[in-house]
């Protein structure tokens, strides 16, 4: 019988060992993921329009 995972990330690392298509070296952090800084705000966001004018403005035609 197998030992039973300690952790979430054991468990997680077991399910990739397995797994064919999935490589350890293939798993790297994502730098982008994670923001350091100040994050912008919905209200400063919108360029001097309000929600709504933001929502109902002329949008491009599907497939542009």
């Amino acid at each position: 019988m197998a030992q039973k995972a300690k952790s979430a990330v054991e468990r997680a690392l077991r399910i990739v060992e397995k797994s064919s298509r999935v490589r350890i070296q293939d798993l790297r952090d994502n730098i982008g993921a994670r923001t350091s800084g100040r994050q912008v705000t919905k209200r400063a966001n919108q360029a001097g329009h309000t929600r709504g004018a933001l929502q109902h403005a002329a949008k491009p035609p599907l497939g542009w």
